[in-house]
C-alpha cells in the first residue's frame, strides 16, 4: 500500500499545477538571456508538468500492478527534483508580461531559469533510466515464467 502513496502524490501534484497554470499563466515569451527564451503559456507549462509527473505515474502503475514491486527510490528522487524545478519555474513567471515592440515579453532571472532547466533535464534522465529498468524487469519476469 505504501507504494501507491507516491503514485497518488504524483497525480495530485499534476492536477494542482495544471489547474494553477491554466488559471494564472500569462501568454508571453520569457527571456532569460539575450536570445534564449522559454515559452510561457498554459499549454507549454501543463505539458511540462505532464512529463514530470504523469510519466512517472504511468511507470509506477506498471511497477505496482504488473510487476508487483515496490516503487524504486529513484522515483522519489525524480519526484522531488521535478517538484523543485516546477516550483522554481512558477516563482520565475509569477509576474505580469510587458508589452514592447508589438509583443508580450517577460524578463526572468538567468540563474534560477538555468537551475530549473537543469533539474528538469535531470528528471527526464532519471525517468528514462526508470523506464528502461522497468522494461528490463518485464522482460526478465516473462522469461522466468
Amino acid at each position: 500500500m505504501k507504494s501507491q502513496y507516491l503514485l497518488i502524490i504524483n497525480l495530485l501534484t499534476f492536477v494542482f499545477f495544471a489547474v494553477y497554470f491554466y488559471l494564472n499563466t500569462p501568454e508571453c515569451v520569457a527571456y532569460f538571456m539575450h536570445d534564449a527564451s522559454i515559452n510561457v503559456s498554459a499549454a507549454a507549462l501543463i505539458t511540462t508538468c505532464f512529463y514530470l509527473f504523469i510519466g512517472p505515474a504511468l511507470i509506477q502503475i506498471i511497477q505496482i500492478f504488473i510487476l508487483k514491486k515496490p516503487i524504486e527510490p529513484i522515483s522519489i528522487i525524480q519526484y522531488v527534483l521535478g517538484l523543485i524545478s516546477i516550483a522554481l519555474l512558477t516563482n520565475l513567471i509569477n509576474k505580469p508580461c510587458e508589452f514592447m515592440n508589438g509583443g508580450h515579453y517577460m524578463f526572468i532571472e538567468f540563474g534560477m531559469t538555468s537551475l530549473s532547466l537543469l533539474l528538469r533535464f535531470t528528471c527526464y534522465l532519471l525517468l528514462g533510466l526508470t523506464f528502461v529498468r522497468t522494461i528490463f524487469n518485464i522482460i526478465v519476469q516473462k522469461r522466468n515464467k
